[in-house]
């Protein structure tokens, strides 16, 4: 007698389950500590520079240090990307279960 198996549940690939929520959350925080970090040493690059290099070099670090906020947060409210949706692993052999028929439902 074969073993009806349309009681068991889905099974989900783990490859494409999407991103957590900490997950995603740490990520981003992590990437805005990073550029604020960046900007932390152009604005002192542009300090130490300040009258040694061409006015223009000195300008160009400053213009990315105050450039450079506006840009993190823009990343950090991104969502970051997921790894997919989850889809239901096909198992060899099983059909799905279908939908139960309703008493004067077409056909």
């Amino acid at each position: 007698m074969k073993q009806d198996r349309r009681d068991e549940p889905e099974v989900h690939s783990i490859t494409s389950a999407p991103q957590s929520r900490s997950e995603s959350m740490a990520h981003r925080q992590k990437v805005y500590v990073i550029q604020m970090a960046a900007r932390l040493v152009l604005f002192v690059v542009t300090v130490a520079t300040w009258g040694r290099v061409p006015v223009w070099a000195s300008l160009t670090i400053a213009v990315g240090a105050v450039v450079l906020p506006y840009t993190a947060v823009l990343l950090a409210n991104e969502p970051s990307t997921s790894r997919g949706t989850a889809q239901a692993v096909p198992r060899p052999g099983i059909e799905p279960p279908r939908a139960p028929r309703l008493p004067g439902g077409d056909e």
